[in-house]
C-alpha cells in the first residue's frame, strides 16, 4: 500500500470501509461495478486561509470515482469556506462538523465559498480505478513524468481554487453525478 495505509492503517481502513458502505446503500454502484482494483488516487490535507477558496461551481474531480471530504477544523470559528454542490435543483450548501465526512461523486459539481474568517482544515480523499498512487500529487504529468521524489516540496496551503487541467474539470461529467445527494456521516 501507499503512505496513507503504512502511516495510518486504522484510519486508511476505517475511510475505506465507509467508502464502500455508503457507495452501497447510497447506489451509486461507482466501487463495486467496476473488474479493476479502486484505490486511493490522492489523499491531500488542504488548508485554506482567509480568502481562499474552491470558488468554480462546476468544479469535478475528474478521473476519480468517489471524493470523502474529512473536517478537521472547528466550524464553529469559521466564517465562510463552505462546501457546495451544483445539481438540477441549484446550489446546495453542506454543513458538517470537526469529524464529519461528506462523501460524494467524483463527477459531482461542487465548490467550497470564500473564507472570511478562520482556519479551514479537510482531509480530502478520492478513490479510483487503478493503482494507489504513490507520487506527492494527483497531477498526471507530474505523476507520470517528475522526478517527483527528488523536488518534493510540502504544500500546506490551498488559497486559490484550481481551475481544470489533469485530474479537475469544470466540463463534462455524467448526468447520474448530478441528481446524487453527497451523504454525510460523523466518523469520530
Amino acid at each position: 500500500g501507499g503512505l496513507f495505509e503504512r502511516r495510518l492503517p486504522q484510519l486508511y481502513s476505517k475511510i475505506r470501509a465507509a467508502a464502500q458502505r455508503v457507495a452501497a446503500e447510497q447506489g451509486w454502484g461507482v466501487l463495486s461495478a467496476t473488474s479493476a482494483p479502486v484505490n486511493f488516487r490522492c489523499v491531500e490535507y488542504h488548508v485554506m486561509r482567509e480568502g481562499g477558496g474552491l470558488l468554480s461551481r462546476r468544479h469535478r474531480d475528474e478521473g476519480s470515482l468517489l471524493t470523502i471530504d474529512l473536517m478537521l477544523a472547528d466550524v464553529a470559528g469559521l466564517r465562510g469556506g463552505v462546501f457546495h454542490t451544483l445539481g438540477a435543483d441549484g446550489l446546495a450548501a453542506h454543513a458538517f462538523e470537526r469529524g464529519d465526512a461528506t462523501f460524494f461523486l467524483s463527477q459531482k459539481m461542487h465548490s467550497v465559498s470564500r473564507l472570511d474568517a478562520g482556519e479551514r482544515r479537510v482531509l480530502v480523499l478520492e478513490l479510483w480505478e487503478g493503482g494507489e498512487n504513490h507520487a506527492p500529487s494527483r497531477d498526471e504529468p507530474h505523476r507520470w513524468e517528475g522526478d517527483w521524489r527528488e523536488d518534493l516540496q510540502p504544500a500546506d496551503s490551498v488559497q486559490a481554487p484550481r481551475e481544470g487541467g489533469e485530474g479537475h474539470s469544470d466540463e463534462g461529467g455524467l448526468p447520474e453525478a448530478a441528481a446524487s445527494q453527497p451523504h454525510h456521516e460523523s466518523l469520530e
